[in-house]
C-alpha cells in the first residue's frame, strides 16, 4: 500500500513541476516585461525607505 501511494505521489510530483514550468514559462516572459517596467518606480521608493531603517534601529534598542 505504501509503495503504491509513493508511486502515485512521485508521478504527480514529476508531472506537476513539468506542467507548472510550461504554463508560467510562457506567462513569465510577459510578466518579466511588466516587472521590468515596474522596477524603476520601486527603486525610486527605496531612498525614502532608508529613514524607515533608522526607525527600526531605534525600535530594536527599545526592544532590548
Amino acid at each position: 500500500m505504501t509503495k503504491r501511494h509513493r508511486g502515485s505521489a512521485e508521478s504527480l510530483d514529476l508531472v506537476q513541476p513539468k506542467q507548472s514550468k510550461v504554463s508560467p514559462g510562457a506567462h513569465n516572459r510577459e510578466s518579466s516585461r511588466d516587472l521590468f517596467t515596474r522596477v524603476p518606480p520601486v527603486v525610486s521608493v527605496q531612498p525614502p525607505v532608508m529613514p524607515s531603517v533608522s526607525d527600526r534601529a531605534s525600535f530594536d534598542g527599545d526592544v532590548r
